[in-house]
């Protein structure tokens, strides 16, 4: 059999920084901290330039997967 290799993804919790307390936007899941807030721009639409200076991302759970094995035929 031929494995696949497979991506690391993690899932971010991504946070508006203002006065107290935070606001939660969402989740995303991205490899590395600047991607997930990077795709929770695109995702949540956050059009504001003030705004998406002002994201920061949690990581909360490294996704696994089993890596992805083909029969060869």
């Amino acid at each position: 059999m031929e494995c696949l290799q497979t991506k690391k993804e993690y899932r971010w919790n991504i946070f508006l920084l203002r006065a107290t307390p935070t606001a939660p936007i969402g989740s995303v899941e991205a490899p590395d901290a600047e991607s997930a807030i990077k795709k929770a721009i695109e995702v949540f639409e956050i059009t504001d330039p003030e705004k998406q200076e002002r994201l920061v991302a949690q990581i909360t759970v490294r996704l696994i997967e089993a890596p992805r094995c083909l029969p060869r035929w």
